[in-house]
């Protein structure tokens, strides 16, 4: 099983992405617009990410199943 994630800057200031928890860590260097980002996830769980930058209001969840 593979999940397959993308993120993709659309703003003029950097992001960046990091898992906060769950069975998958991960974490991105920041990046400026037009800048992306992509994960595999092998194992199912609930992951919170966020942008450590911005974490009040860039945060979300993915939930892998099997």
């Amino acid at each position: 099983m593979l999940f397959r994630s993308e993120w993709t800057n659309h703003d003029p200031v950097e992001h960046n992405v990091t898992s906060a928890s769950g069975p998958s860590k991960f974490a991105s260097k920041n990046f400026g617009e037009g800048g992306t980002f992509k994960v595999t996830v092998t194992k199912p769980g609930i992951i919170h990410y966020r942008c450590t930058l911005h974490p009040a209001t860039m945060n979300g969840t993915i939930e892998v199943v099997q």
